[in-house]
């Protein structure tokens, strides 16, 4: 029918389509700040790991998780320092904002490259069968990168990787609190 064409073209052609267009600017201006968010972080990130290579950066995530340096030459200590400050820094803001509930001592986010053996693993530790709720839970089952390998979930464990992948999924859901906030703000309705 004509209604499904002029939905098909303008979902394919208008990135805004059915968008109000009240909300059009300000939804500009989120990608905007995201976008310049991950420059800023792609930048901070080739400041702080200049130099190092892939073998010492897997050694400062397990340096970090394990809370000992010793291992580590100078320059990588003051790497893990700056990493452990950025880890700590995102969750400060996060958790005042009420994005972030609990952290964890000596946290290294964990990503896991193959995700459907890890959602399942996972699954089944919390509950006992395999479900999807991965994706919700907050807690740690896996307390080590060693561990996660030994259990051959393939865990990234590139410091430069973790943290580029947490630092922009951090911005992310600051950004996206912003805007919710700011377009309710704006355009909501005040009820009871």
């Amino acid at each position: 029918t004509a209604d499904k064409l002029k939905t098909t073209i303008g979902k394919t052609f208008y990135r805004d389509y059915g968008l109000p267009e009240k909300y059009v600017g300000e939804k500009q201006k989120y990608l905007d700040l995201f976008n310049k968010d991950a420059d800023d972080t792609i930048n901070t990130l080739k400041t702080v790991f200049k130099g190092t290579s892939a073998q010492e950066r897997e050694a400062i995530s397990l340096a970090i998780e394990k809370n000992d340096f010793s291992g580590l030459s100078e320059a990588n200590r003051v790497v893990a320092e700056k990493s452990k400050e950025i880890f700590e820094r995102m969750a400060k803001e996060e958790g005042g904002r009420g994005l972030l509930d609990t952290t964890l001592e000596d946290y290294v986010t964990h990503i896991y490259k193959d995700k459907e053996k890890a959602k399942q693993y996972l699954d089944f530790m919390r509950t006992g069968v395999r479900g999807g709720k991965t994706k919700y839970a907050k807690e740690r089952v896996i307390p080590t990168i060693e561990e996660a390998e030994t259990l051959g979930l393939k865990p990234e464990k590139d410091i430069a990787n973790i943290l580029a992948a947490r630092m922009l999924a951090s911005q992310k859901a600051i950004r996206e609190q912003d805007l919710l906030r700011k377009v309710g703000s704006e355009f909501g309705e005040s009820k009871k």
